[in-house]
């Protein structure tokens, strides 16, 4: 099983070019958003380190990877991201409006179905 950290743009490229219309068949597929992409992977990054058993805190995940805490607190909840959401951003297919900066600065629901409504998939 491939992991985010296996992911790279060329990959999502890709996926991208084999899918389909859209997820309900109403949204075109374009290049995928790299910033966006990239803040899935560090996300689900941040994620494995602080549930790898090593006993980490936000902190040393912070430190580990060069960020400031707050950054982490913002980026971590796209780890959690409903698959339907993650797998439109991964190929390109998300809403125009959805984009790096106002996922993290939103607040995101916890319930997929709930982020299957707000970003309208």
């Amino acid at each position: 099983m491939r992991t985010c950290d296996d992911l790279s743009t060329d990959d999502a490229e890709a996926q991208g070019r084999r899918g389909k219309a859209g997820l309900e068949g109403n949204t075109p597929a374009r290049k995928p958003e790299q910033a966006l992409v990239e803040a899935v992977a560090k996300a689900h990054v941040q994620l494995r380190k602080l549930t790898d058993g090593s006993g980490q805190t936000i902190a040393d995940v912070a430190r580990d990877l060069g960020m400031h805490g707050a950054d982490v607190s913002r980026i971590l909840p796209l780890a959690f991201l409903a698959p339907k959401v993650t797998d439109a951003i991964l190929r390109g297919r998300q809403p125009v409006d959805l984009t790096a900066r106002t996922l993290v600065r939103d607040d995101l629901p916890h319930l997929w179905a709930d982020q299957l409504r707000q970003f309208a998939l």
